[in-house]
């Protein structure tokens, strides 16, 4: 099973896994499953940071390397995935989170209420 982080989810598991469930991160430890990384959250985390939106971990870049995560790049598809979603969700990260999992047939590891009216698999953190 492939597992898309939600942005929200890679910083809780950096810095404060006690928001996410221990069958979830039991699940997202198991070497039998990919877990996967959108460049998007990586830019996200960039972004809110620098804008003071977000206080992230000293280390969160190490430890995302630590957890043998897959990255997943954005690509032309997932673009026009994300132009062409319902108008549910206004951001524009979490609309290309939305395509790619998508896209890439991927379950979404996410909290957001927004992301659970559209039409993908995902599951709670």
């Amino acid at each position: 099973m492939d597992y898309l982080l939600d942005t929200h989810v890679i910083l809780w598991l950096a810095g404060n896994r006690k928001k996410i469930r221990k069958q979830t991160v039991r699940l997202l430890e198991n070497p039998a499953h990919s877990i996967w990384i959108s460049s998007v959250s990586i830019w996200e985390i960039g972004v809110k940071s620098e804008l003071e939106k977000l206080t992230i971990p000293d280390n969160w870049l190490d430890q995302i390397e630590d957890w043998n995560a897959k990255e997943l790049a954005i690509s032309w598809s997932h673009a026009t995935r994300a132009s062409g979603l319902p108008k549910i969700h206004g951001d524009p990260f979490d609309r290309m989170l939305i395509a790619q999992a998508l896209t890439e047939r991927m379950t979404l590891v996410t909290d957001d209420e927004k992301i659970h009216q559209y039409d993908l698999k995902y599951i709670e953190p």
